[in-house]
């Protein structure tokens, strides 16, 4: 099925959190509409004149944006158009059909947004935590468990929590054997009669 210009303009206004028939100058729409064009361009054969009648644009505008879409969105410095880019290439060319759920799109670009926080505040404490003084063998070991795949990270840390739990055991059964000698030191000669009957 062909893909329409709506169906380009739902992905585009469901990404960037806009609707791109406001002909507003602003950045974020400029930006969404170049995208929204680009998207147009590539994934079918509609013209220019009817790609920019559908947002109230006219053929010189689309021609302009399309100019500048490598370096406003695929290269911007900005790394999160390079990204919703991405992201909308991927929807549209995975959709196939072009029959697909919005409401479920937009739950994917919630859960995007809300990873990306957590990534970005995640590299805060990280970026926190390299700043803060560790000993040079704690950080080899830190920067060495990085390196390591997710299936060998938590093998070490199985075997890890095996050895603390063996070693917690050890000590305790240490503190227990450090007991029971202070008290027979206490008791004295009793405790050695009480033990030799034993």
């Amino acid at each position: 099925m062909r893909p329409t210009l709506e169906y380009f303009k739902s992905v585009v206004n469901n990404i960037c959190g806009l609707d791109i028939n406001n002909p507003t100058r602003q950045k974020d729409y400029v930006y969404a509409r170049t995208m929204y064009y680009g998207l147009a361009r590539k994934y079918s054969f509609y013209s220019l004149d009817v790609i920019g009648d559908s947002v109230g644009k006219d053929h010189a505008s689309v021609l302009h944006s399309l100019k500048n879409l490598e370096r406003d969105i695929i290269n911007n410095d900005d790394k999160h158009w390079n990204e919703k880019w991405i992201y909308a290439c991927h929807l549209i060319s995975s959709t196939g059909n072009m029959n697909y759920d919005i409401e479920e799109d937009q739950q994917t670009i919630s859960k995007i947004h809300m990873l990306t926080k957590q990534n970005k505040y995640l590299l805060e404490v990280v970026k926190e935590l390299s700043g803060a003084s560790m000993p040079e063998e704690e950080k080899r070991l830190l920067n060495a468990f990085r390196m390591l795949n997710n299936e060998d990270k938590k093998f070490l840390i199985l075997k890890a929590e095996v050895t603390l739990k063996f070693t917690q055991q050890d000590q305790k059964k240490k503190k227990e054997l450090e007991q029971i000698k202070i008290n027979k030191e206490k008791n004295g000669f009793n405790s050695y009669l009480a033990d030799a009957k034993v």
